[in-house]
């Protein structure tokens, strides 16, 4: 009860931040006083406390209270173990790609803020955010679920120490890969673990990126009138199918949102549901900016032609590696293409047939070659014989 005394106070103090009010400014000089218009101070949203510092306990940071029914000595080791992992990620991955992308498009300067859409993503908030740092929308888009996350703070210590556990063991690939792998998510999300869905992953990349999580609002399909509905409670075994995360970056005043819709995007999953594709179509807007990685050679294939055309068509910027959309596509009166890092054959767990010749020689074009990759983001993470392919819409 103290631990629920003390959080209500303090949601109480949050939301009691009080805006400034207008002031009048006044200039005068030796002949008259002159009143300058009024000036109205930015008003900061009020954060989200409980999900924040939910974000906070899932990324290993330290909490500003202690929380009497979670052993000290365990959060500290698993805080200690996160803070080791992610210092490596970021210095000897992050920090890579973020030098790399920022040099490339000069965001110091011209910071690009479009619509980020990224098909394939599973909970990778983390790779898209660090190609894209500015933008002030991201919509994710994968056939993991979307999940939910208990109270921990009402929970006792071995479910916390144990969920904290399963949120760093869901989280092995991006670590050593930087990807996730299928069937490791199918089964650790729906038999061997606590995490039910994305949602996790997302509040522990949050908090290390340090976002303020500002609203988090679930939705789910209405059959009757082929829509999202906001859903006020999850009782009764209630599955959202999108989640919306308001989010800030402590110490900005500006508001982004962070989207994760949990669909099957083969034509045929389309087919099926004709709710998820009007709703892509109505919300991916032309002009954004695209992301595709490690995305397992689909959208070579027949059966997602509706979501490569959907990319092709809305996507005035795409990064990606070779298992996004084929080279063949990205025709030169279109798209200026920018070829980066080391084209080899797919690695051996896909068939032969998706090794692209022409990307083979393109790479062997000194116009469209721009030189190494200091860094892996795909499944050439072994060798680092990685590529990434920029595509810019003319």
């Amino acid at each position: 009860m103290k631990i629920l005394h003390f959080i209500t106070i303090l949601l109480i103090t949050i939301n009691l931040y009080s805006c400034s009010q207008d002031r009048v400014v006044e200039t005068s000089n030796a002949s008259d006083t002159t009143k300058v218009s009024k000036l109205q101070e930015p008003v900061k949203t009020p954060v989200d406390t409980f999900n924040t510092q939910l974000s906070h306990l899932l990324a290993g940071k330290t909490l500003p209270y202690r929380i009497p029914n979670i052993t000290i000595y365990g959060v500290s080791n698993y805080n200690s173990n996160i803070r080791t992992k992610w210092d490596q990620l970021q210095s000897k991955r992050l920090d890579l790609i973020s030098s790399w992308i920022s040099s490339r498009f000069n965001y110091a300067s011209t910071p690009d803020t479009a619509f980020v859409f990224y098909p394939f993503s599973g909970g990778d908030f983390l790779h898209v955010h660090t190609l894209y740092p500015d933008a002030n929308t991201y919509f994710l888009v994968a056939r993991e679920d979307v999940g939910i996350i208990p109270n921990l703070f009402l929970k006792d210590s071995n479910f916390v120490l144990k969920y904290l556990h399963d949120v760093d063991y869901v989280l092995r690939d991006i670590y050593t890969r930087s990807y996730f792998i299928t069937m490791n998510m199918h089964i650790d999300t729906k038999q061997s673990t606590f995490i039910n869905g994305m949602l996790p992953v997302l509040f522990w990349t949050l908090g290390n990126l340090d976002f303020e999580i500002l609203k988090l609002n679930y939705f789910k399909k209405n059959a009757s009138i082929n829509q999202l509905e906001k859903i006020d409670t999850l009782a009764n075994g209630i599955k959202p199918t999108l989640v919306e995360l308001k989010i800030r970056k402590k110490g900005e005043l500006k508001n982004r949102t962070l989207y994760y819709y949990s669909c099957d995007i083969s034509d045929n999953g389309f087919l099926a549901d004709s709710l998820s594709y009007n709703y892509l179509l109505n919300t991916v807007p032309k002009g954004c900016n695209a992301m595709v990685k490690s995305a397992s050679y689909l959208l070579h294939y027949i059966n997602f032609s509706k979501i490569r055309s959907l990319i092709l068509d809305r996507s005035k910027i795409l990064i990606q590696d070779d298992t996004g959309i084929p080279f063949k596509y990205f025709k030169s009166d279109v798209w200026n293409r920018e070829l980066y890092g080391i084209y080899e054959h797919p690695i051996a767990d896909f068939d032969s047939s998706v090794f692209q010749y022409d990307l083979h020689m393109a790479y062997k074009d000194t116009t469209m070659y721009k030189g190494r990759l200091n860094f892996s983001m795909g499944y050439h993470w072994g060798s680092k014989n990685q590529n990434e392919l920029i595509f810019i819409k003319k």
